[in-house]
């Protein structure tokens, strides 16, 4: 990372003795396999803009498969089938809802939140991944949406969502988290945007 550069990182700590760490910041997702010695970028996320800091780890995945989904600003939603080493674009601003959501505007910060895992378990890893985004300064609608997929990104709905803040200062006052209590399920989840 560029000390010059004001950072932020978010980071998925790993399991004693196993599992890597994998650290989302302004420079793009960094994996560490010797406890934060040594760090490789990701590949797979390209483009101007790599500033991601939203990540999602989703521990009920396998653990030799781990899944991960990150947000990247002005860009979309990213998956990772191998705990972070690849990446391959599951939402963008051409993604049909979005699109029609963004109304030829565009997005700033993208913010991924995973449903709780549902009960028994999904042996493939959670299913139901939320998504908000922070739109431009003065847009009319801000934050842009609420949107949902059921499948593991690989198709997308706007979910209805009221009572959303007004501004979220392109994307900087955006947060997003599901209620762990929550059945994971999609449809009846209780989100918590701020």
């Amino acid at each position: 990372m560029d000390p010059r550069k004001r950072q932020t990182a978010t980071a998925a700590p790993a399991k004693p003795g196993g599992l890597p760490l994998t650290l989302a910041s302004t420079s793009g997702v960094f994996i560490s396999s010797d406890g934060g010695l040594n760090w490789t970028q990701a590949t797979g996320i390209s483009g101007a803009n790599i500033d991601t800091r939203s990540l999602a780890l989703d521990l009920s995945s396998p653990a030799n498969a781990r899944i991960l989904h990150v947000g990247v600003a002005s860009s979309g939603v990213f998956r990772s089938v191998d705990g972070g080493r690849t990446f391959t674009q599951t939402l963008s601003a051409t993604t049909p809802v979005v699109q029609t959501a963004l109304a030829g505007n565009s997005f700033t910060r993208v913010v991924v939140a995973l449903a709780p895992p549902t009960s028994p378990a999904n042996v493939n890893g959670v299913q139901v991944i939320y998504v908000t985004m922070g739109a431009g300064y003065g847009a009319a609608t801000d934050p842009i949406g609420l949107f949902v997929s059921t499948d593991q990104g690989a198709t997308w709905a706007k979910q209805n969502a009221t009572g959303l803040s007004g501004t979220t200062y392109g994307g900087y006052a955006l947060d997003m988290a599901v209620d762990p209590a929550s059945p994971g399920d999609g449809a009846t989840d209780t989100i918590y945007v701020g």
